[in-house]
């Protein structure tokens, strides 16, 4: 029999090896992108089902904070399944406030974190959502559902704010609250590239699991 001693839960993890520094200017130049306006980020594939839906809630939840008057642009990498059709939807109600080059290599994808000041993604039914902790890392706090596996690596208001499953009203509420308040999205990026390092390290990650296996044999 396994005795508890040697049982432990273990949080998902990242190579931090794999993260490099980029310019918060490289982004910005690339889409001539004005200094003064926020950047919300996504990322991933297009989709069907969860993918391409979380994309589609997003985009509603923009088109809010944009019939409001409030200045944004909106990033987001990753295309193929329906990525013609949400272009095409985010064109008719953002406008220019939205960008979507499509598929995008990694480190284009990490450099876009670097320079964003809001990563936000729904996940609907995401069972992890490695893409939480890149952005955590690249001290980019996140707005997304508070269900699944996202509450394993992002911290309710301390890294990121998680709102109920397809609240509209609470997901643009989130969004407003960030934009509003750079100090706090700062603070929040802070908290969120200390949570990724310190407890999100897959490297330390697998010398614990080691540690317990070989320990008392």
């Amino acid at each position: 029999k396994l005795g508890n001693d040697r049982v432990t839960y273990i949080k998902p993890g990242v190579f931090l090896n794999d993260f490099k520094k980029y310019s918060t200017a490289t982004v910005r130049d690339r889409y001539r992108m004005k200094e003064n306006i926020p950047v919300i980020s996504s990322a991933a594939m297009c989709r069907p089902g969860r993918k391409a839906d979380s994309i589609r809630f997003l985009i509603d939840c923009l088109a809010q904070l944009k019939s409001g008057g409030v200045d944004f642009y909106w990033i987001h990498a990753g295309g193929r399944g329906e990525y013609p059709e949400l272009k095409k939807m985010a064109e008719e109600k953002l406008g220019d406030s939205a960008i979507m080059p499509g598929t995008m290599p990694e480190e284009e994808v990490h450099a876009l974190l670097t320079a964003s000041d809001i990563f936000a993604f729904p996940g609907i039914n995401e069972p992890i959502g490695m893409v939480y902790l890149e952005a955590q890392f690249y001290r980019t706090p996140v707005i997304a559902f508070q269900s699944g596996g996202i509450k394993e690596v992002v911290k309710q208001n301390k890294t990121g704010i998680l709102v109920p499953p397809m609240d509209q009203c609470a997901f643009v509420t989130a969004l407003t609250t960030l934009i509003n308040n750079p100090a706090k999205r700062m603070e929040m990026g802070e908290q969120a590239y200390r949570s990724v390092s310190e407890d999100h390290d897959i490297n330390k990650n697998y010398t614990k699991i080691m540690e317990i296996m070989f320990s008392n044999q």
